[in-house]
């Protein structure tokens, strides 16, 4: 699930979709011919008589959905697996769904709701807020109603497009008015309590999965979403305009970098996406009983929250070509220890060195975008796209794996090196175009001095 606040080390902050990272669908709800519109507030809506929202529920908010939404994203494969008895294949299908409904939801729901808004006056944002939250509560309590696996399809479809909806409001609603520290001390707390929610949604599924009631997991959800309303009513009617930041002069190395770790961002979802899908398959060809396997799956969770700590208290990463190639390298050594461990021991070394990667390739691509400011980035609903087929190459990747060794046994060591072949593969093509588009924004960093 691609977060809202990632829209930024991808390159703006201007209209954002999770899943997401993330999924999350983030399209910013702000209309490109009214300034004065930070959300798709009417026209008339003076700016400055809307209050900038208090940071406290907006994080209460962040906390407790990111916990529904983190848990749909990492753990639905999880709940397939345990209800539906599902495998390898459909478990990539699902993912691959998660990915194809990505796409649409970040690139129109967005601009859906802020035509909405703008066009009638009754609808203002926290209202959809509020209205986003009981349906998506309804839809978490599909599966229990529909006893048949066709509800858990039905259910990542609708599902994942809302939580599309759901973030740019919410991250309108934090940068909307501030700037300078301001947004980063809020900017930074964001990012913790999403991180910190995201792997307590891996623990909370835990039990449930050990007495084999997984659709509970959902019901419990729902019951969630529901409470996100009592933060969501303390918000103001509409966030307040975006404020943009002036930018300092850089260095030209900083264009570079942020092109660099753009593209390693997507990677991180492709890898990450890869693995979704078949970590059930894994932990349990390793013995791992499924109470323990949502907790195992998220050290790399709790390891990216320690980087978020860690690089925001240390400046010796800022501005060095080494990050990119130390980070770079700890992702695909993490995914590839993932798939290829012979131990539980072995995975979750493994998955702490991944959110090693994973952490520090987002914390850096979040600087560099703030550093170099948004004049020097592409339109983010193009990266949106990419994002969203980032989700949709990993789990590609692991269908074809699958084609490539479906002779072979669930115990073959074929598929898990085919799949890491593919993924070497993908990779390289995504590291050539990172290092390309970093020369080419130094070069012109240079030039335009």
């Amino acid at each position: 699930m691609l977060y809202p606040i990632e829209l930024r080390a991808l390159g703006g902050v201007k209209p954002h979709c999770k899943p997401c990272g993330s999924v999350r669908s983030r399209l910013m709800l702000r209309s490109p011919t009214t300034p004065d519109n930070a959300s798709g507030a009417p026209r008339g809506a003076s700016a400055s008589s809307r209050a900038v929202a208090s940071l406290a529920p907006i994080l209460v908010l962040s906390f407790l959905a990111s916990i529904s939404t983190g848990a749909v994203n990492n753990g639905v494969f999880f709940i397939a697996k345990e209800q539906y008895d599902f495998g390898r294949l459909p478990s990539a299908w699902l993912g691959l769904l998660v990915g194809g409904v990505y796409i649409p939801a970040a690139l129109l729901i967005g601009p859906a709701l802020r035509t909405l808004i703008r066009r009638h006056t009754f609808i203002t944002s926290r209202r959809v807020l509020v209205a986003l939250m009981v349906v998506m509560a309804m839809l978490c309590a599909l599966p229990s109603l529909m006893a048949h696996e066709l509800a858990i399809w039905l259910f990542v479809i609708l599902y994942i497009p809302l939580m599309g909806a759901l973030w740019p409001i919410a991250e309108a609603y934090l940068s909307g008015g501030r700037r300078g520290d301001d947004l980063r001390r809020a900017t930074s707390s964001f990012n913790l309590v999403w991180a910190i929610a995201v792997a307590a949604a891996a623990w909370g599924m835990a039990p449930l999965l050990q007495i084999g009631k997984p659709l509970y997991i959902l019901l419990g959800l729902g019951v969630i979403h529901l409470i996100c309303i009592a933060p969501v009513l303390r918000l103001p009617n509409e966030p307040r305009k975006h404020v943009d930041e002036s930018h300092e002069p850089h260095p030209a190395s900083f264009a570079g970098l942020l092109l660099c770790f753009r593209w390693l961002l997507v990677l991180s979802y492709i890898l990450l996406a890869t693995l979704n899908p078949i970590m059930p398959w894994r932990l349990d060809l390793l013995g791992m009983d499924i109470g323990w396997q949502t907790p195992l799956v998220s050290t790399w969770m709790v390891s990216r929250v320690g980087m978020f700590w860690l690089l925001g208290r240390w400046n010796g990463w800022h501005g060095r070509w080494r990050t990119p190639l130390w980070s770079g390298g700890l992702l695909l050594g993490g995914f590839l220890g993932v798939l290829l461990a012979t131990s539980v021991p072995g995975v979750i070394v493994a998955l702490a060195l991944f959110g090693v990667g994973v952490g520090t390739i987002y914390a850096a691509g979040l600087y560099y975008a703030m550093e170099v400011g948004s004049a020097e980035v592409e339109a983010a609903g193009k990266h949106e796209a990419v994002i969203g087929t980032g989700y949709t190459i990993g789990p590609m990747l692991v269908i074809a794996a699958l084609m490539f060794t479906r002779h072979q046994s669930e115990v073959s060591e074929s598929f898990p090196m085919t799949l890491s072949g593919l993924t070497l593969g993908a990779s390289a093509i995504v590291i050539f175009f990172a290092v390309r588009s970093g020369r080419r924004a130094m070069k012109k960093a240079r030039g335009d001095r």
